[in-house]
């Protein structure tokens, strides 16, 4: 799903909800980092709601080894690129 603007319990929740719908009674999971979106009581409420088609898997608080866009962020902070002048 893309989307405009920040990141916030809506988007989160329309992203979910639309998951839940695509996937025909198939129950999915999701392993995710910890933004504070995630961890809102508005997505726990609905999570609890819809326990038997979803479930969050919180990565532990500092764990880029676990997450590939963390990987791949320090992967280019590593990175220096030198162009010539």
């Amino acid at each position: 799903m893309v989307f405009e603007g920040r990141f916030t319990v809506k988007v989160f929740l329309e992203f979910l909800g639309r998951m839940v719908r695509r996937l025909d009674g198939r129950k999915v999971f999701f392993i995710v980092d910890r933004h504070s979106v995630r961890k809102a009581k508005k997505v726990n409420d609905w999570l609890a709601e819809h326990e038997d088609k979803i479930r969050l898997f919180l990565l532990p608080p500092y764990s880029p080894e676990l997450n590939p866009d963390a990987l791949a962020s320090q992967d280019i902070k590593r990175t220096s690129f030198v162009t010539e002048g």
